[in-house]
């Protein structure tokens, strides 16, 4: 609805615009080429190629943010990865350590995966991600 209402709004300062400003200007493009135009015209295509560019830029800056997110994602994954695989190695280690030491295997299995399990699945909210995002 707001987006509607600045769209009125500029549409009603275009229009007052051009009723005041209707003489005819002469442009330039090349040494031979001109046109004939109402002022009007010039102002309203200099607008449009202004939000032409401005909206290829951010599209870039969209292009290039989402690259970077995508990148920074596969290296969590893969670091994620690598840290199951460490967890798996130690509890191998403490069970061993325990057959060693003779204690109750059955028991540090319990102890140890019931732990790790529930690291797993512990996910950081939206919240933790944007101020690890915004740290320095």
């Amino acid at each position: 609805m707001l987006m509607l209402l600045v769209i009125a709004i500029t549409g009603l300062g275009f229009a007052y615009l051009a009723t005041q400003n209707n003489m005819w200007v002469t442009v330039n493009l090349t040494q031979y080429t001109q046109f004939h135009m109402p002022l009007w015209t010039v102002v309203l295509g200099a607008l449009l190629i202004g939000f032409f560019i401005s909206w290829v830029l951010s599209l870039i800056d969209s292009i290039s943010n989402s690259v970077a997110l995508h990148q920074r994602e596969n290296k969590i994954r893969a670091t994620s990865r690598e840290v199951g695989t460490l967890e798996d190695r130690v509890h191998d280690l403490e069970v061993e350590n325990a057959k060693l030491k003779g204690e109750n295997v059955e028991h540090v299995r319990e102890d140890v995966h019931g732990h790790y399990e529930d690291s797993a699945t512990v996910r950081p909210s939206f919240f933790d991600r944007l101020r690890h995002g915004l740290a320095f």
